[in-house]
Formats: C-alpha cells, structure tokens, sequence
C-alpha cells in the first residue's frame, strides 16, 4: 500500500483547497453505501456500543454514560472517541484515556 506522502506526489491535486472533493468522489465511487453510518446511527449506535462494550479496555468508559447522566452528543464523542481509540494505527496499541473519565 501506498504511503500518504507518495499518493499526494502521484496525484498533486489532492493538496489543492478542493482537492477534498476528489477524495469525496473517491470514495463515492468505490464505496456507494459507505454514507449510511450516519443515516442510521440510531440503530448501529446500539452495535457498536455493544461490540466496545465486549473490549475491556474500553467498557469502563462506556460504563460510566450509562450510570452518569449523559446528554447524547457527549456520548456519542465518547463513542467516536472510543472508536478512534480501538482503530489505532497498526505500529501502536489502543490505550485507554484517563482524561475520559473527567467530569468537566
């Protein structure tokens, strides 16, 4: 697989102010339903919470929205957090952040 750096060399427009919009159309094309995340969150909020919830790195956090009073955008940035947390790159391990646990 190609790195970042040499995908940018081979295809410089991707660096331009719209060059996002190439990678929209990308992604568009090789994934057509890749937008239903977001259409139906409701409904796969409930799967991923229970797919994080069997990590036990990450059932602590979670723990803590359901015995806490939440609103729903905190939770789902808990959430995305937990996600992003679980999805680290290949050359490091998902690590549990304290800082979650904070009330602010």
């Amino acid at each position: 697989m190609d790195s970042t750096a040499s995908i940018l060399d081979k295809w410089p427009f991707y660096k331009t102010p719209s060059g996002f919009r190439l990678i929209d159309m990308d992604f568009d094309a090789l994934y057509a339903t890749g937008h239903g995340l977001l259409s139906k969150w409701e409904n796969k909020r409930v799967h991923i919470l229970q797919f994080l919830t069997s990590e036990n790195n990450f059932k602590g956090v979670l723990d803590y929205t359901q015995k806490h009073e939440v609103d729903e955008n905190s939770r789902n940035a808990i959430i995305f957090r937990a996600i992003h947390d679980y999805l680290a790159p290949t050359n490091r391990s998902p690590r549990k952040d304290q800082n979650a646990l904070e009330e602010h």
